[in-house]
């Protein structure tokens, strides 16, 4: 995979900003983001699973932007330094989600639950890991403005299971 792509619309994603890989310090940034991304992934997806990527305009962006939707793999993440250079640049302009349970964005497509999920934005960020301490999480994530928390499912289940 050289680049990421749209699965609207089957065209490359347009990441807008420069990175050059020619910087070191960005190049570090980078080989120590693609490392923190794929053991984060690993708890969710094979190596060449396909993990499906959703790109909403991020809160106080002044642009109206569309929303976009991108597929790649741990793989590709790990070996293709253009995705991850994109991922970057996308994260400037976008949130950037990630569909938890494999096989696709929609219920019908997907094939495999690997974990539970949850966030709460209307609650502060206090309020969040209060209510989330009485469940002990497998994975918990505070951003900005919200608390991912994550339960992984012991052997993935599938929906006949």
């Amino acid at each position: 995979m050289d680049n990421l792509t749209d699965t609207t619309t089957n065209d490359k994603v347009d990441a807008d900003l420069q990175v050059t890989k020619k910087e070191p310090e960005n190049l570090s940034k980078i080989q120590e983001t693609i490392k923190k991304l794929d053991e984060f992934f690993s708890c969710f997806f094979d190596d060449d699973e396909t993990i499906h990527l959703r790109f909403i305009k991020a809160k106080g962006e002044t642009q109206n932007l569309p929303v976009k939707n991108a597929t790649l793999t741990r793989r590709n993440l790990r070996e293709d330094s253009e995705s991850i250079i994109q991922l970057l640049r996308l994260n400037k302009r976008y949130g950037v989600y990630f569909t938890v349970n494999a096989g696709g964005t929609k219920k019908n497509e997907i094939n495999r639950y690997t974990a539970v999920f949850c966030e709460d934005d209307e609650r502060t960020i206090e309020e969040q890991l209060k209510r989330y301490k009485l469940f002990k999480s497998s994975i918990l994530i505070k951003t900005k403005r919200s608390v991912h928390t994550y339960w992984l499912l012991k052997n993935a289940a599938s929906l006949e299971d």
